[in-house]
């Protein structure tokens, strides 16, 4: 796995995020930026309790304590946005790291390291392509597909 600058593609996401929030008439709120930046912190899926766990420990003093409901509402916020994505094997959610454009809604295919906890997403494009016309050739409506992939990274491979 190539070495990259988390700062670039966490500063990259975070004015992303901003953008497409005051494009859909959002609010980008600091608490849903805090989940936001904590699941951009590192390219591995988290539960809500463990970014609860790092919320608590960024607490800021003279703020209440952050609570599960908080956590739960920042994600379903940035997941209805297309920000992050949820593994749904695992109930965890990870930050949208594909360059695409405002309005481009992709279909995530994750790739979990079952060794490191790396995943890395790309996007299916002729196989969802096959999906959505298949699916219409007998009428059939998808609202959601989920693709995950489980296995060893290069990485822990040449390890």
């Amino acid at each position: 796995m190539a070495e990259h600058n988390h700062n670039i593609c966490i500063e990259k996401s975070t004015q992303f995020a901003q953008e497409i929030a005051l494009s859909k008439g959002k609010k980008l709120t600091a608490q849903r930026l805090l989940v936001l930046n904590i699941l951009l912190s590192d390219h591995k899926a988290m539960g809500a309790y463990d970014i609860l766990d790092k919320m608590r420990d960024m607490h800021v003093e003279g703020q209440g304590k952050p609570q599960p409901p908080t956590v739960y509402r920042a994600l379903d916020f940035l997941l209805d946005l297309g920000l992050i994505h949820k593994v749904e094997s695992q109930n965890s959610f990870y930050a949208c790291m594909v360059d695409k454009s405002q309005d481009e809604h992709h279909l995530a295919q994750a790739f979990i390291c079952d060794e490191c906890g790396h995943v890395d997403e790309k996007i299916a494009r002729r196989g969802a392509q096959n999906l959505f016309e298949k699916a219409a050739s007998f009428g059939f409506k998808i609202n959601k597909v989920i693709v995950e992939c489980r296995g060893i990274c290069a990485t822990c491979q040449a390890i």
